[in-house]
Formats: C-alpha cells, sequence, structure tokens
C-alpha cells in the first residue's frame, strides 16, 4: 500500500477593485448611520425621506458589490513540502544589520506559482486566470492584501503535524 501525505488546500479571495470595495464600504456606513439616526422623534415625513434615501442607497450599493464580485480572482492554493517550503523562505531572507528581513512579496512570487491549483474569476468560473497572471498581481497588492494572503501561503505550508491531545481528549466526550 503506497502512503501519501493529503496536503492542506485553501481558496483565498483576491479582489482587484478596490475603488469599489472602499465606496460600497462607505456606502454601507452610510446606510447603517441611516437607520441609526431615523429615531421615533422623527416626523412620518421624516421617516419617508429616510427610507426612500436608505433604499437610492441600497440599489447604489448593491450595484457596487456587484462590481466588487466582478473584480475577485479566486485562486485555490495547495501547500508545499517541507524542502520546498523551506527553501523559498531562505532565498527570500537577508540578514541587514544584524535585523532579519523578509520579503514577502518575492516569498508569495516563489511560491504561489508552486502553489497554484487553479484560478478564476468569482463572478464567471468558465474564466480561468493564469499563473503567470496571478505572479503578476503580487507586485500590485496593497500591504493588507499582501498580509492576508503571505499568511494563508504560510499556513498551509506549516499545517499540524500530529493530532493535538485536546482535539483527541474531545472526541471521546
Amino acid at each position: 500500500m503506497a502512503l501519501n501525505i493529503k496536503r492542506p488546500s485553501r481558496t483565498v479571495e483576491i479582489v482587484t477593485d478596490l475603488e469599489a470595495l472602499a465606496e460600497s464600504v462607505n456606502l454601507a456606513n452610510q446606510i447603517n448611520q441611516l437607520a441609526d439616526s431615523n429615531g421615533n422623534d422623527a416626523t412620518e415625513a421624516e421617516q419617508a425621506a429616510a427610507r426612500r434615501e436608505r433604499k437610492d442607497l441600497q440599489k447604489q450599493l448593491q450595484e457596487l458589490v456587484a462590481t466588487v464580485d466582478e473584480s475577485i480572482v479566486l485562486v485555490e492554493l495547495k501547500g508545499l513540502p517541507s524542502s520546498k517550503w523551506n527553501l523559498i523562505v531562505i532565498n527570500n531572507t537577508t540578514v541587514s544589520k544584524g535585523a532579519t528581513v523578509k520579503d514577502y512579496p518575492g516569498m508569495l512570487k516563489d511560491a504561489l506559482p508552486q502553489m497554484l491549483v487553479s484560478a478564476r474569476m468569482k463572478a464567471d468560473d468558465e474564466t480561468s486566470v493564469s499563473t503567470r497572471d496571478i505572479t503578476g498581481l503580487v507586485d500590485q497588492l496593497t500591504d493588507p492584501q499582501t498580509m492576508e494572503l503571505m499568511i494563508a501561503v504560510q499556513e498551509l505550508n506549516t499545517p499540524l503535524s500530529a493530532l493535538p491531545k485536546a482535539a483527541r481528549e474531545a472526541s471521546r466526550m
């Protein structure tokens, strides 16, 4: 019987239209503020006007959310064998003035092509995205996007290797 290691995998979302994302968050906040500020002391006319404004804002928000969804790339990644991941980390780590410096974008550029199972647009299952396009996105990512992707890559490449005692005990209850 051949034994194999089943490596962890994860699908990560990358939003490419950050402008629409920011606008949608701001619009959602406006809608929430309208709902909060429209108290019982408002007249019927004021309440009706607030409901109309909220409905208009919700329609705008629906359009923005659709725009954001159309810009999302779904990237399915699978963890690497230890030696490959360790080599990527070593190749992208330097020591400068006694401090260890890690090149996270460099790690992503090196790891993503090896970890990529598939990439496609969220809004259209038929539209696949190439490894080259995904690697090309790395230089365009914002710091929070880079760190979110890096956390996913690190977690996939440093999985648990044994069942924790607490999990085993909890299964017996």
